[in-house]
């Protein structure tokens, strides 16, 4: 896969697993498939958001949800990393898997300039009225709270409000510094 002493690939890996998937972007940069910096950014992208998986490199990239990775990744990163820095990682990795996946439906055709993978709608313009959600929490001793989000709520968004949440609530009245009700 490697030229002898180059450590560069001069073939695509030829397997789909997310260990393949960060191979790829090595390939598709050292082959001058990609600009250097966009091969950089979308490997960069795609480990730091699979790598909060165990055993993340087995995984089959055809088959996972970059949704649910991308909330994980939010999850474990929200009180060290920018919203706007998760939003860049989350839109890299999204790119970055489709085109691959793109490259494993149709090597020979593959380019990074066509990808076939579909692209998110974008966000609603303001004005467009649509009804916010409602997610109650159970809590012990059956109490529930209570949170009502906007329908068009963002990965960003929902990173900003957990981070919010986690400095605001241990302050609320009737909190002690362990977190019980006095």
């Amino acid at each position: 896969m490697s030229a002898p002493g180059t450590g560069a690939p001069d073939t695509p890996p030829t397997g789909s697993t997310a260990a393949d998937l960060i191979a790829f972007w090595d390939w598709a940069q050292a082959t001058g498939q990609v600009r250097h910096d966009t091969g950089r950014a979308n490997k960069l992208a795609c480990h730091r958001i699979l790598s909060t998986r165990p055993q993340w490199q087995s995984l089959d990239a055809r088959a996972l949800d970059p949704e649910a990775l991308i909330d994980a990744f939010m999850m474990a990163n929200t009180d060290v990393l920018a919203i706007g820095t998760i939003d860049n990682y989350a839109s890299t990795f999204r790119k970055a898997l489709g085109l691959f996946r793109d490259y494993l439906a149709d090597p020979d055709g593959w380019t990074p300039l066509r990808p076939r993978h579909r692209k998110r709608p974008r966000r609603p313009i303001h004005g467009a009225e649509r009804t916010p959600g409602h997610l109650q929490i159970l809590l012990a001793e059956g109490r529930t709270a209570e949170l009502i989000y906007p329908a068009d709520l963002t990965s960003a968004d929902a990173a900003a409000a957990i981070h919010t949440l986690r400095k605001v609530l241990p302050t609320l009245p009737g909190i002690n510094a362990t977190g019980e009700t006095s």
